[in-house]
C-alpha cells in the first residue's frame, strides 16, 4: 500500500513518459488499441482497392511480463535517463519475494529473478523503456514498413508492389526478431501474418 501511494504522488515517471513515448507507441495518452486497429484497417482498405499488395504481421511475445530480463531493463532505463529513484523503488518492489495464497494458506516465499508485475502503475512505463530504442531503430531502418506497439503487441504493415512488399516486410521482421532475441524475449507462435492475397501470406 505504501508503494502504491508513493507512485500516486510522484510525477517524475509520467513526465518521462511524455518525453519518451514514440510516435509508434499506440498505448500513449489519448490513444488506444482500438484506434490503432482502426487506422490499420483504413490503410488496408485503401491500399486493398488499388493494385498494391498489403501485408501485415502481428507479433506476440510469449509470457512477456514474466520473461523480462531485469539487468537488461535496468541498463536500458539508465541509457534513457529513467527517473533513478522511481526505478530503484519499482525494481525493489517487483523483485521482492512473492507468496502464493490459496484458500487462506500461504506458500513459502518464492525468489524472483525475472519478470515484472503486470498490474503495477509503472509496468507500461517499464515496457516503454525496454522497447523504445529497438522499435525506433526498426522504424528508421525500414521506413516503408509501419511498426506500431501497444505495450507488448507489435504490428507491422507495408504495401506496394508484391515482391518489394515481401522483401520489405521480411527484412523488418528479421530485424525485429533479432531485437527480441537481444532483449531475451521469446516470440509466441500466436503471431499472425495477413495479406491481400492468401498465397502471399503463406510465402
Amino acid at each position: 500500500m505504501l508503494y502504491r501511494h508513493t507512485l500516486r504522488v510522484r510525477e517524475q515517471v509520467g513526465i518521462w513518459e511524455d518525453n519518451n513515448t514514440g510516435s509508434f507507441d499506440t498505448a500513449g495518452k489519448g490513444k488506444s488499441a482500438l484506434l490503432a486497429a482502426a487506422y490499420r484497417s483504413i490503410k488496408a482498405e485503401v491500399y486493398g482497392q488499388t493494385e498494391d499488395q498489403v501485408i501485415a504481421v502481428f507479433h506476440d511475445f510469449e509470457k512477456f511480463f514474466d520473461t523480462i530480463d531485469i539487468p537488461i531493463l535496468i541498463e536500458k532505463a539508465i541509457e534513457l535517463e529513467f527517473p533513478i529513484l522511481d526505478l530503484a523503488l519499482t525494481i525493489t518492489q517487483h523483485m521482492a519475494p512473492r507468496i502464493i495464497q490459496c484458500d487462506s494458506f500461504c506458500s513459502k516465499p518464492i525468489l524472483v529473478n525475472r519478470s515484472i508485475l503486470a498490474g503495477c502503475r509503472h509496468s507500461v512505463a517499464l515496457t516503454r523503456v525496454l522497447m523504445l530504442t529497438g522499435i525506433t531503430k526498426i522504424n528508421i531502418e525500414h521506413p516503408l514498413v509501419s511498426t506500431d506497439v501497444y505495450v507488448d503487441d507489435t504490428a507491422m504493415l507495408t504495401y506496394g508492389e508484391r515482391q518489394e512488399s515481401l522483401d520489405n516486410i521480411t527484412n523488418a521482421v528479421i530485424d525485429f526478431a533479432k531485437f527480441a532475441h537481444s532483449m531475451h524475449l521469446k516470440l509466441s507462435h500466436k503471431g499472425v501474418i495477413v495479406a491481400k492475397i492468401q498465397q502471399v501470406a503463406k510465402n
